[in-house]
């Protein structure tokens, strides 16, 4: 659902008329981002670029069994869109992580938090387990949340057979940790997904870690589809600012 939603979103809100959507499916599975992601990542960004968005999650849909519901309203700009400058976090207002789970024992996610709270060393009231009642089938997601005040990022890992629960929770742990330790305002998830929103609008910059093969794909494809640019500046080992349209 969250990939199709992307795959429409700027579409619709550059048509200059209000769309409303319902997605159903799987809304939380390794392929895609799942729905914390856009809520608290991804389209607040877009908002302050001047995309008019909402989105609300009506239920969880894990992988396989999916059964999930996203429900988005999307608006024209009210104004002129504007550049995205994300070059530092800012100071840190808040963090949370949350370990959910639909039709499996809740102790596999308490499991999870007590690795969490570990590795991440944050306090029990940073920290929350949750069970989806009558979920069409079984999942299980971690949600690691980091907001600093000029961005948030989201970290998650999905539980699946044969892979412990602590695994699944040390793995986020350290993705967040490695994202803190960088330096860099956004992560890698979050630098390929910004290219677009920014092409499409009135461009902008951003400091990010190591570049991903999906982010340089999509800086070669915005360059051969809207004919646009992209400068480097040099920054310190490990962070790259990309890009400058």
């Amino acid at each position: 659902t969250t990939l199709v939603l992307q795959t429409v979103l700027l579409p619709l809100a550059l048509a200059g008329t209000v769309s409303r959507l319902v997605l159903g499916g799987g809304t939380h599975n390794e392929s895609a981002p799942p729905f914390e992601f856009l809520q608290h990542a991804f389209l607040p960004l877009l908002r302050r670029i001047g995309f008019s968005v909402s989105a609300k999650l009506v239920r969880h849909g894990f992988f396989p069994a999916g059964g999930g519901e996203i429900e988005v309203s999307v608006f024209p700009p009210g104004q002129p869109l504007r550049p995205l400058a994300v070059e530092a976090r800012g100071v840190r207002i808040g963090r949370n992580a949350e370990a959910i789970v639909s039709a499996l024992p809740e102790d596999i996610a308490a499991r999870e938090l007590a690795v969490l709270g570990r590795r991440l060393d944050w306090p029990p009231d940073a920290l929350a387990t949750r069970s989806i009642p009558r979920g069409r089938g079984p999942g299980n997601v971690v949600v690691v949340t980091v907001a600093p005040a000029n961005v948030t990022e989201v970290f998650t890992g999905f539980g699946r057979i044969g892979l412990p629960a602590e695994q699944v929770a040390g793995d986020v742990a350290a993705e967040a940790l490695a994202y803190l330790a960088s330096g860099a305002a956004v992560g890698p998830h979050l630098a390929d997904q910004l290219l677009l929103p920014m092409a499409l609008g009135a461009g902008g910059s951003f400091v990010t870690t190591a570049l991903t093969a999906h982010t340089t794909t999509n800086i070669d494809t915005l360059r051969r589809v809207l004919d646009v640019a992209t400068a480097g500046t040099p920054l310190p080992a490990g962070l790259r600012r990309n890009p400058v349209w």
